[in-house]
Order: structure tokens, then C-alpha cells, then sequence
């Protein structure tokens, strides 16, 4: 029976939930108009709504902003301007749900007035300018004689009154009423004000001067010489006559009085003349010329000037410096005053020394090299000294080859008017036997071990040659360039068994050193205690080097970051766990009967009371009792004692033990991975150029990950999704360049010197000439022919690369077809080369050039050990004549943009040692 009545409450709550009720609800704002305060730009309303049968009603601004959600209630809104909002009351959650009801609020300001009487303080008897303005309002009242009247105005009255006067004007507006009293202060008539000047003044007899005279409040002036009563203002030029001062009077009447006012004239005699004499250029050589200048005042007439016929009060004349001692001249000008003058002094100098400056470059070079002589002087006329001949023009320069196994010195003599200067450029001899590398020696005698970083021929990174001078707490300092006794030092000292490994390693577009091997490198049965260096070449030649220390964290770092990269799980399969492991079991009843014997206890029956608990047991106890019994435990007689498993997991994930920069590093990465790129400014561009600063000691990218912009000559042209993948990529080949390695054979006879940068590369010579096979010389022997791949036909297709360097080694127009790398297309892989004619390159054709098959997709790492590598090392195919030059050099102009510039250190230690090798 209970169950029927179970069935039917059921059946009456489906029927009742299966009928909708009409939603309804209502909306207000108080006040519906607010004041907006002075100052501000927006007021407060409160907004408060109901609603009745409402799903998820919220409110919506009809600008589509979420306002707040509720089926009831209140809420303040401060930001309410003069435009408005109106407020939608919505049946549901999202802007596009129905509108229950609105209301519209806005904002108003409250008028504003200004009023005034300008001229104020206005005379009986003039006039004053009443002016009102306001703003916020709709109409003003109170101006006399007008009343009401527009919100700005202005009006002109008489002032027939002797007391102040108060104008009040009230303004009224949409956010109230203002009003604003102006005050007119009526002052009597001022008396009048008189100025009266000469100028100039003083003023030198037989010159002249002019009196000015104005006023103010008059209507009358008089005591102007010669003219006697005249205008309120003006002015006369008066010849001065006289050797005393003169007085002259003037004085002005008007409605408030008469003010008098005089005027001294200070007559002066005529001033005697000024004279000023000087040389230019002073001091001046003997055999040079120099300019005599003079200039004087209150003159008529100068004289004095050797070789000046009459000359005037200014002038200047050049004259040649054929003495060897100081000169001086006496300029002397006459005028009214009298006589005036000036000596000018002519420091004389001798002539100046000869100056000369010679180099060799390259310096140095091998024998049998060349190498240019460059010389330049000054102050002289001819130099002598320069093989064949022994004597040559001022400034020149001649190549020469290196002939002897030692350093060839050239002595340099120039002559001038003021004597001799010599110098001596000494070309040196790269000896073979002391190859580019590190070399170890005390550069300031404190004991402590120094490197120098040789990289004089063929440099290997962008930093030049450098030395890495040990302090006392065994960290380095670089110091570069070298002076000559410290050049002459460094060669003398012992190379050292430490490794050089180029890269661009802050991705600044400038190659930078890692000095590998330091760090427990003994050293005269000294074992060092520093550690290896990163010298980071500066952003522009001639810059400041600096240097980071590879510590700890470093190794850390870019360990952590680089294992993560080649297994997105790393961090979380490696981070230990920490506290116990446990799992529970619930015990419904104890009864006699149990199943044979369960491994958590040898005796139930005194471990367990008969009572429902909850007991923890080992993972290992447990796996053993479900093995066993399965998970439950049914005793004979259907009574049932152990329920099954809940399994509880109490570990937590131990990542301390991992670099806290490398987690943070990889959640970056990975967001900008799934982004397609890593786009300047955003949050992970930030987080990645700000940990990379601080693990490598300097700035990434030139800054641009955190303010934008281009690295300069790198990314001209590229659009934002380009540079966006450029950068990640660079970012990942420079963390594969930077990671811990173990240290390879010092020198470059290791077979497999390329393995310090981009590690083993898995292919062999039988396996690389094999993948020619998969190349066939007929399969499209026009590029007509070719399916390009294109946006819309699927993946089975070729792509055009353009005319690479590598299959253009001597000749022009090769372009380079690639089968589209999409795991559906049965051509991924295959490279087909047509020359300038349309006409495919083949083994027969052109062996140097011809399509090379791909076991990696181009721009991968993998695809530098296993495609690029091998054809370095080997060429194309057996018929393939070019040199391990040739090719290096083909495929470094071919690289472009930023993972073009991290791939180049890679090609430049391959360069370096394939050269030695040949």
C-alpha cells in the first residue's frame, strides 16, 4: 500500500513540474534622475527589482554588460553618467534572454552661474558691462530691466549711483536651481595719472631725444614745449642742445583734478670711442694665416692695420704667420669723444709634429696569406718606409702575402714642416700549431688560473677573442680587448683542454660563447673550482662583453626545461610523492561466520566488534584481499561481513625538487604553444623573457617579448603569426643548445663533433646514400606537371620553397619543391629540384643540387642531425664533388629569421671544424 501512494506523489510531482508558469517581475531606480556631483562625471542610483516564476533572471545593461543576478533584491550603481543606462530585467542569465521589464536612469548636473561687472570698481558716472553665463540649465531670472532672460548674456549700464549695486540671477535646470549675486563697486572719479619720459636718457649733446607723455582719467594736457596745451598723449623728438639736464613739466586735468608730472633729461658730453681688436684663429702656426678683427664705437675712423688703406670704424683683414714669435697689432679710432684704443696679441706656435698610424688586416694570417698594409698621417709631406719601394704618398695602403713562418714588421717615416714621426706595423704569424681555442696562464700574477679565449681566424661567435680573469671567489670577469703586454702574454700560455660551443643563446641576433670544460678542470694537478662561462657578445660590434656563470640553477634550469620538452609528462612522472598512501574498508556487521582468512587480520573475531566502523588497511593488504576474495566477502549463510573497497589517495606531488623557473617556464610554453606561437606582450611572453633574463644574466630577445617590436634585421617582413612561431621555435633550439652535455674530446678530431650542440645524429653513410632511392628521377620530369599543394586541394601535393642556397651551388635559379609533411600525403618527404627552365635536377644532371629525400620535416632539430648533417658531412650522393666548404657555405646564406640565426651557430662550429679536418 505505501508503495502506491509513493507511485502516486511521484506521478504528481511529474505532472506538476511538466506545466510552466508565466515569469514576471518589476524594476526601479532611486532616484531615476540623480544630481552628479561637481567634479565628477557620474552619480549613484540604487536599482532594485522582484520577479515572480523567473529562470536565473539577471540584470543586463543595454550595453550588454552584466549588471547583477537575483530573483530579488537592490543594488547601488555609482557610475550612472548624463547619457544613461537603462537597466533590463531579464528571464535568465544571458543578454539574449527575454526583457521582463526596464527603467532607464541618468544622470544631471546642477546648474552652474557665473555673473560679473567688468569694469569693476566702475566711477559714478561711467558705464559697467553686467555678463552671466551658466551651464546645466534651461533658463536665468534676475537681470534688471530684462527678468527672465537666456542662460548667458550681457548688458551694458550707466552708473547713476553713488553705493554699491547687488545683481542676483538665479539659473534652473534639469539637476536644479542656482543662484549667483555680483557685486558692482561704485567708486567716485580718479584723479588723473600722468607718464612722461625721454628716450634715450641719457642723451649726448648734439644728439637727440624724444619726449613721450600719456595719461589716464583726463580730458586735457598741457606744458609740452613749444606746443603749449595739447592731447592727452603723444610724443616730440627734441635736438639736444644743451650740455646741462632739462626739466620740462606736463600736466593733465580731467573730472577728478589735476595731476602735474615732470621729466629730467640727463645730458651727457659726447663719449669717447670704444675699439676691440682680435685674431682668429689665435693661437695660429707659423706658415698658417690668421684674421685680424676690429670693430669700435662712437667713432668715425680707425687706423693701425699694416696693409689698410683708410680703413673704417670696422673691418677685418687675413694676414699670413710668417714670423715665428707672438705678434700684436694697435687698432686706434678716433670720433667726437675723442681717441680710443686696442691691442690684439697673435699667440704664434710652431708647426705641429708629424703624426702616423699603420695596421695590418687581417692580422694575423698563415703563410702564403694576405693580408693589407693601411697607413695614414698628418702634418706631413711625405713618408717613406713602405715595401717595394721604400718611400709612398701620405695615406695609402698595399697587400702584401706572408712569406716567412714568423711576424714581418714594416718601420713607417713621415716628414713634416714640423719634424718626423715613425711608427712600425707588425703583421703576425698565425701559427697553425697554436689553433683558435682556450688557453690557460696568470694574466695578473695573484695565483689564481686565467683563460684566454683565442678565436683570431675564422671566429666562431660574434664576442671576438676575450680573456676570463679568475677572482678570488672563483668567478671570472671578462676582460677584452687586450692591451699589447697582455696580447703578448696570452700567447705564450698553454692551451687547455675546454670546449667552444657557439649559439645564440639570449636571441639577440648576435652569436655568443660557452666556454664548456671549466668547471673541474685541473690544471698543473690543480683541480678549479669555476665554473664554465657564457660570454654574451654585445647587442652591436665594439659593445661591452659580459659573461654568466653556468652554476647550479642554470644546470637545473635548462635540464629540467629540456627533459620536459622531450616528455610533456616529466615533472609530474618524476616529482616524488609525499605522505602515505591509504585505503579504507567498511565492516557492516561482524558474525561469526567470516571468509577463511583475511589478510588485513589473523583474527577478525577479537579485531573487529560487531558494530559498523571504518578501518584503514595497506594498498598492499588490500590488492591481496580483492585478489582473493573479489570485493565482497559472502560467508556461508548469505551473511554478509566485508563491504568493498573506497580507495583514498592521501599523497601530494613533491615538485620542489624541480626548478621553480622551469615549471613556471613550461606552463608558459605550453599556452603559447597552443596558441601557435609566442606573441610579444601577452602574460606568457613575459613570464619567458623574464625568466630567461634572469637564468642567463641578460636580456632575451632585445626586450622584445615584454615591449614589442622587431630584433633588428632579423624579423624585418615577417608578419605577427611568423614572428610569433620563429620565436617559440628559437626559444626551444636555444633551451636543446643550452642544456648540461657532457663535455666532448677537446680540439675537433671527434668524429662526431657535431653532437655537443644537437646530439647524435642516428643516420649512417650506407643509410644516407640509401635515401636516394626514394627519389625518382621520372615521377614529374616537368614542373608543369607538379600537384602543388594548395589551400583547398587536400594534403596530397608539393610545396614551393623557393630558391634555397643549398641546391644552388653554382648556378642561379633552381627552385626547391617539397611534398607537403601532413602524414596523408603519400609524397611527405620527397624533394623534387626543376632549374631556371622548368626541367628536373637529377643525379645524372647535376649531382651537386639534385633533391635530397627527408627523413625529418625541414625546420625541426631532428632534421639538422638527420638530413642536414649527414649531406654536410658527406654531399649528396657519391658523385656529389663539392667540399664540406662549399656546402657549409651554401646552407648558411640560405638561413633567414631567428631560428636561421640559432641554427647559424651550429654551421659555424661544423665550418670550424670541418676546415681543420680538410
Amino acid at each position: 500500500m505505501r508503495n502506491v501512494w509513493v507511485l502516486a506523489w511521484i506521478s504528481a510531482l511529474s505532472l506538476l513540474s511538466s506545466h510552466s508558469f508565466a515569469a514576471s517581475g518589476s524594476i526601479s531606480a532611486s532616484p531615476q534622475t540623480c544630481i552628479i556631483p561637481s567634479g565628477s562625471s557620474h552619480c549613484s542610483s540604487t536599482i532594485s527589482w522582484s520577479t515572480s516564476g523567473a529562470t536565473n533572471p539577471c540584470i543586463f545593461l543595454n550595453t550588454g554588460q552584466l549588471f547583477t543576478c537575483g530573483a530579488s533584491g537592490s543594488a547601488g550603481a555609482s557610475w550612472i553618467s548624463e547619457s544613461g543606462f537603462t537597466f533590463l530585467l531579464k528571464n535568465g542569465n544571458t543578454y539574449g534572454s527575454p526583457t521582463l521589464q526596464s527603467v532607464f536612469v541618468k544622470g544631471a548636473r546642477q546648474p552652474t552661474v557665473n555673473v560679473s561687472f567688468s569694469p569693476n570698481p566702475a566711477s559714478t558716472g561711467g558705464r559697467s558691462t553686467l555678463s552671466w553665463s551658466s551651464s546645466n540649465a534651461t533658463s536665468c531670472s534676475g537681470v534688471p530691466v530684462f527678468g527672465t532672460t537666456t542662460t548667458s548674456g550681457s548688458h551694458s549700464y550707466p552708473i547713476n549711483r553713488t553705493t554699491d549695486w547687488h545683481v542676483a540671477i538665479t539659473c534652473t535646470g534639469p539637476g536644479g536651481s542656482t543662484r549667483k549675486t555680483a557685486v558692482l563697486n561704485v567708486v567716485p572719479p580718479p584723479p588723473p595719472t600722468v607718464q612722461v619720459s625721454f628716450s634715450p636718457n641719457p642723451a649726448a649733446t648734439g644728439a637727440q631725444s624724444t619726449l613721450s607723455w600719456s595719461s589716464s582719467n583726463a580730458t586735457s594736457c598741457s606744458g609740452v614745449p613749444v606746443f603749449g596745451t595739447t592731447t592727452t598723449s603723444g610724443s616730440h623728438s627734441y635736438p639736444i642742445n644743451r650740455t646741462t639736464d632739462w626739466h620740462v613739466a606736463i600736466t593733465c586735468t580731467g573730472p577728478g583734478g589735476s595731476t602735474r608730472k615732470t621729466a629730467v633729461l640727463n645730458v651727457i658730453p659726447p663719449p669717447p670711442p670704444t675699439v676691440q681688436a682680435s685674431f682668429s684663429p689665435n693661437p695660429a702656426r707659423t706658415g698658417e694665416s690668421s684674421t685680424l678683427i676690429w670693430s669700435s664705437t662712437n667713432a668715425d675712423s680707425c687706423s693701425g692695420m699694416p696693409g689698410v688703406t683708410n680703413p673704417g670704424p670696422t673691418g677685418e683683414r687675413e694676414y699670413p704667420i710668417t714670423t715665428t714669435s707672438d705678434w700684436s697689432v694697435t687698432v686706434t679710432c678716433t670720433g667726437p669723444g675723442g681717441q680710443g684704443s686696442a691691442t690684439a696679441y697673435l699667440d704664434v706656435i710652431p708647426p705641429p709634429a708629424p703624426t702616423v698610424t699603420a695596421s695590418f688586416s687581417p692580422n694575423p694570417v698563415k703563410l702564403g696569406e694576405q693580408s693589407t698594409l693601411t697607413w695614414e698621417s698628418t702634418n706631413t709631406t711625405s713618408c717613406s718606409g713602405v715595401p717595394p719601394d721604400g718611400a709612398d704618398a701620405t695615406a695609402d695602403s698595399r697587400t702584401f702575402s706572408l712569406n716567412q713562418s714568423a711576424d714581418w714588421s714594416v718601420t713607417i717615416t713621415c716628414e713634416g714642416a714640423g719634424g718626423t714621426a715613425t711608427t712600425v706595423a707588425t703583421l703576425r704569424f698565425h701559427d697553425p700549431g697554436l689553433p683558435d681555442g682556450a688557453y690557460v696562464g696568470d694574466i695578473n700574477s695573484d695565483g689564481l688560473y686565467d683563460f684566454y679565449v683565442r678565436q683570431m681566424i675564422s671566429p666562431l661567435a660574434d664576442t671576438g677573442s676575450f680573456l676570463l680573469q679568475q677572482n678570488p671567489d672563483n668567478s671570472f670577469s671578462i676582460v677584452a680587448p687586450l692591451n699589447s703586454g697582455q696580447q703578448t702574454a696570452v700567447d705564450q700560455w698553454e692551451s687547455v683542454a675546454v670546449e667552444l660551443v657557439p649559439g645564440d643563446f639570449n636571441i639577440d641576433g648576435r652569436l655568443d660563447l660557452e666556454v664548456v670544460g671549466i668547471e673541474g678542470l685541473v690544471v698543473n694537478g690543480t683541480v678549479l673550482n669555476g665554473l664554465d662561462q657564457i660570454a654574451f657578445a654585445p647587442p652591436s660590434a665594439g659593445g661591452v662583453l659580459t659573461a654568466t656563470a653556468v652554476t647550479g640553477v642554470f644546470k637545473q634550469f635548462f635540464s629540467d626545461v629540456y627533459n620536459w620538452m622531450q616528455d610533456p609528462n616529466y615533472f609530474e612522472d618524476n616529482a616524488p610523492e609525499t605522505g602515505a598512501q591509504v585505503w579504507k574498508t567498511t565492516f557492516l556487521t561482524y558474525q561469526p561466520a567470516w571468509c577463511d582468512y583475511p589478510p588485513f587480520s589473523a583474527n577478525p573475531e577479537a579485531d573487529f566488534p560487531a558494530e559498523d566502523r571504518t578501518y584503514d588497511i595497506t594498498l598492499q593488504g588490500a590488492l591481496a584481499f580483492i585478489s582473493a576474495y573479489g570485493s565482497n566477502c559472502v560467508a556461508t549463510g548469505g551473511r554478509v561481513i566485508y563491504r568493498s573497497f573506497n580507495v583514498e589517495h592521501r599523497t601530494t606531488k613533491d615538485y620542489s625538487v624541480f626548478s621553480q623557473n622551469a615549471v613556471d617556464f613550461s606552463q608558459a610554453l605550453t599556452k603559447s604553444t597552443s596558441e601557435d606561437g609566442l606573441f610579444a606582450t601577452t602574460s606568457e611572453a613575459i613570464v619567458i623573457s623574464e625568466i630567461l633574463s634572469e637564468t642567463l644574466g641578460v636580456e632575451v630577445m632585445n626586450g622584445v617579448l615584454v615591449n614589442g617590436g622587431l630584433i633588428s634585421g632579423i624579423e624585418i617582413g615577417q608578419s605577427p603569426d611568423e614572428m610569433a612561431r620563429d620565436r617559440q621555435a628559437a626559444i626551444e633550439w636555444m633551451v636543446a643548445a643550452a642544456r648540461p652535455r657532457q663535455r666532448a674530446r677537446p680540439g675537433c678530431d671527434d668524429p662526431k663533433h657535431f653532437e655537443r650542440i644537437w646530439g647524435p645524429a642516428p643516420i649512417s653513410l650506407t643509410a644516407h646514400f640509401a635515401r636516394n632511392d626514394n627519389q625518382s628521377d621520372t615521377l614529374y620530369p616537368l614542373e608543369s606537371d607538379l600537384p602543388l599543394k594548395g589551400l583547398f586541394n587536400g594534403p596530397i601535393g608539393f610545396k614551393l620553397e623557393g630558391q634555397t642556397g643549398t641546391h644552388n651551388i653554382g648556378v642561379t635559379g633552381n627552385k626547391d619543391y617539397r611534398g607537403y609533411w601532413d602524414d596523408r600525403n603519400p609524397l611527405k618527404g620527397w624533394q623534387l629540384i626543376y632549374d631556371s627552365s622548368g626541367q628536373l635536377v637529377t643525379a645524372v644532371t647535376d649531382p651537386a643540387n639534385m633533391g635530397s629525400y627527408d627523413f625529418m620535416k625541414a625546420g625541426s632539430p631532428n632534421h639538422l642531425q638527420r638530413d642536414v648533417t649527414p649531406w654536410l658531412e658527406w654531399g649528396n650522393i657519391p658523385a656529389d664533388n663539392t667540399t664540406t666548404q662549399q656546402r657549409v657555405e651554401a646552407l648558411y646564406s640560405g638561413w633567414t629569421g631567428i631560428k636561421g640565426l640559432v641554427a647559424t651557430s651550429y654551421m659555424r662550429h661544423f665550418y670550424r671544424c670541418s676546415a681543420y679536418q680538410e
